[in-house]
């Protein structure tokens, strides 16, 4: 058996469960794993959050996250205030391109993660001294179509739950020209927003191939349109707009699910669920 094979089966072991593909998976449209950006300079170290938003009592976590093995070196993982109960953790960094890291607990009743967010891993990684100046991607990625790695198991270790994931990444320098810019879009997407659930504000993105006119709205449960968050022409790429969970007569809206919905003047339409919680 691998190195990374006995890792993975540890923590199943830990965690209370046979294993993510023998349990079967439950996937969350709410609960969030996300790498917020994070500026760095050649030959410096960066400190790299892991942030959760989790709606229910987290008892154990793995993560796989991929990145340039050319110009980043990761030297280790750290819980955080969020995490520091668990004390079992590990980290495997023998793949280059991918930093593995796993946290739960022997008791996780009484040590689990409460509901709410903020950081429950920080990965310590050392820019090159050469490395030029741009923009290199830290994302959540899976061994391969029939994994989930990166997943969070409850306080009861019943079940496995793969959350919503947010890649981010390191900004080297300060890049400027068509070298370093984001990429065109291939497809039209309205992305999840995040944080998710919120209590203050939450930023909604989606991407265009093209220019077009477009309408982004928010519904409540019943499907009325409370909130219009952008309405008019938006350009070829990505677009971000921030939500302060306000009605359009500037109300504070209630906890609850909500919906938001992307209509645009070339005929895509795109809608995801959000919540609230106060």
């Amino acid at each position: 058996m691998s190195i990374r094979l006995s890792f993975v089966f540890f923590f199943s072991l830990l965690v209370g469960i046979p294993s993510a593909r023998a349990q079967g998976p439950v996937f969350s449209d709410v609960d969030t794993l996300s790498i917020p950006d994070q500026a760095g300079q050649g030959g410096q170290q960066v400190a790299v959050p892991v942030d959760l938003v989790n709606t229910f009592s987290v008892g154990g976590f793995y993560l796989r996250v991929a990145y340039d093995s050319l110009a980043l070196e990761p030297l280790s993982v750290d819980t955080t205030w969020r995490s520091s109960a668990f004390e079992l953790h590990g980290t495997i960094l023998g793949i280059p391109g991918i930093v593995e890291y796993y946290a739960t607990s022997m008791t996780p009743l009484q040590n689990a993660i409460r509901p709410g967010s903020g950081p429950v891993a920080m990965i310590n990684f050392m820019v090159g001294n050469d490395v030029q100046d741009g923009y290199y991607d830290l994302d959540f990625e899976d061994e391969d179509s029939t994994s989930y790695d990166n997943q969070l198991t409850d306080s009861l270790g019943s079940n496995s739950i793969i959350p919503i994931m947010v890649g981010g990444r390191i900004v080297v320098g300060e890049p400027t020209g068509m070298a370093v810019s984001e990429p065109l879009p291939v497809t039209f997407e309205l992305m999840q927003n995040y944080p998710n659930p919120f209590n203050q504000q939450t930023e909604v993105v989606f991407d265009l191939q093209a220019p077009a006119d477009v309408d982004l709205a928010i519904f409540d449960i019943l499907g009325r349109e409370v909130a219009t968050l952008y309405s008019g022409y938006a350009g070829t790429g990505r677009t971000r707009v921030v939500w302060k969970g306000k009605s359009a007569a500037g109300e504070e809206m209630v906890s609850g699910i909500y919906y938001y919905s992307l209509k645009t003047s070339t005929g895509e339409t795109a809608t995801r669920k959000m919540a609230i919680l106060k």
